[in-house]
């Protein structure tokens, strides 16, 4: 199995809609694992083959395949950018991070706040942090980064909305007293302003990325039914939701259990000079929705990790109720509880067994935790360097 990089360029406006049905249609500002399996799904029905057929087997119905969630990026970098944890603070007045690209959204800097929660367990006198420009308090900082420390910054979807008119059935022309809109992803995105710039294009296409693990067959079969366009989210009728998929092999980012832990604890004792209990610390954090479900089917809000010796410590979590509609059924989904994209676990491990934790943890990485990982759900990050090097940046 190799690490692979899908990345969809915009070659119109695309909408997937938050809900199911609203008076004021909104669209999610990613394409959901789910919507890409879906579309892939019905591209191969439409163009190739039947539901009977193995490959379809193989691609769509035997969940070896982990279809990403696919989060914005842009034509000039073609970053796989990442999930904000809901750690991730900056300042109430300035937000943002203080070395963006783009000048006019320069901030007081982003910090993380998992290592000043656990130091409050750990002493209930401890300060509670300011911004250090302003002295102004702290709020949550949420969206997309580059997922890069040492070029941080956001990473934004630029949505639009299109107004529409009804139609008249009888004589074809404006209803009158009927106008709505909806929200969608718009194709285009302004050039963010740069010195030095080397071209004079001002606005460039939207793209968006995800990562995943594929063999070579796979990938060989995706690579094949990726080579045309395929349409995805509602409203295709109407020239929306056209793009332009491709598929390559990238690096895949590892993690060092013992240097994460060793920088956590560095960082605490930096905050209150008082040494965090004896153990091996290490994060999980949430870069999908995750629907976990314990032996009753009922919905849960922990990850439960089955490796002896782990401990719970803390986590920093929301709820999310997922909702989806089944194409070939004509039928929505049954709505699931999910624990939402950028909740954060801390553990801490007091046994003596590491390679085998690591080994454990990658396994988990790759196959994801929980249901419906095949449509994007349950994918995580281990001992992600944001709780541990992000600083004031």
């Amino acid at each position: 199995m190799k690490y692979y990089k899908i990345a969809a360029k915009l070659l119109s406006p695309i909408m997937i809609q938050e809900n199911r049905q609203s008076n004021n249609p909104k669209s999610l500002s990613y394409i959901p694992g789910s919507t890409l399996r879906g579309a892939l799904a019905m591209h191969y029905l439409r163009s190739i083959g039947s539901s009977n057929d193995e490959v379809f087997n193989a691609l769509f119905v035997s969940g070896s395949i982990k279809y990403p969630n696919l989060y914005p990026s842009n034509e000039q970098e073609l970053i796989v950018s990442k999930i904000l944890p809901l750690t991730a603070v900056s300042c109430k007045n300035v937000d943002g991070f203080q070395r963006d690209a783009d000048e006019d959204k320069i901030g007081h800097g982003v910090n993380d706040s998992l290592v000043d929660k656990l130091t409050k367990r750990l002493d209930q006198n401890a300060s509670v942090p300011t911004c250090k420009k302003c002295n102004q308090s702290l709020k949550a900082f949420s969206g997309f980064w580059s997922n890069s420390v040492k070029n941080p910054r956001k990473i934004e979807t630029v949505l639009l909305f299109t107004r529409h008119t009804g139609i008249d059935r009888n004589t074809g022309t404006v209803a009158p007293n009927i106008f709505f809109t909806n929200q969608v992803i718009a194709d285009l995105q302004k050039v963010p302003i740069k010195e030095n710039k080397d071209d004079d294009k001002e606005y460039y296409t939207q793209q968006f990325n995800g990562c995943t693990y594929l063999s070579e067959e796979q990938h060989a079969l995706l690579q094949n039914l990726s080579a045309k366009t395929i349409f995805l989210g509602r409203n295709r009728s109407r020239g929306l939701g056209e793009v332009e998929l491709s598929i390559q092999a990238t690096e895949e980012t590892s993690f060092d259990l013992p240097r994460w832990n060793s920088s956590l604890r560095e960082k605490c004792k930096k905050l209150t000079n008082l040494d965090i209990p004896e153990g091996i610390y290490f994060s999980i954090g949430l870069e999908s929705h995750a629907i976990l479900q314990d032996t009753f089917l009922r919905p849960i809000y922990d990850v439960n990790l089955d490796f002896l010796n782990i401990l719970p410590v803390l986590r920093v979590t929301k709820t999310q109720i997922i909702k989806g509609w089944n194409n070939a059924w004509k039928l929505a989904k049954s709505d699931d509880v999910a624990i939402a994209m950028g909740s954060v676990f801390l553990f801490k491990y007091v046994g003596n067994d590491i390679p085998g934790l690591t080994g454990y943890l990658e396994n988990l990485k790759r196959n994801g935790i929980g249901l419906r990982t095949e449509e994007g759900f349950g994918q995580i990050s281990v001992c992600n360097p944001f709780h541990t090097e992000m600083e004031d940046i």
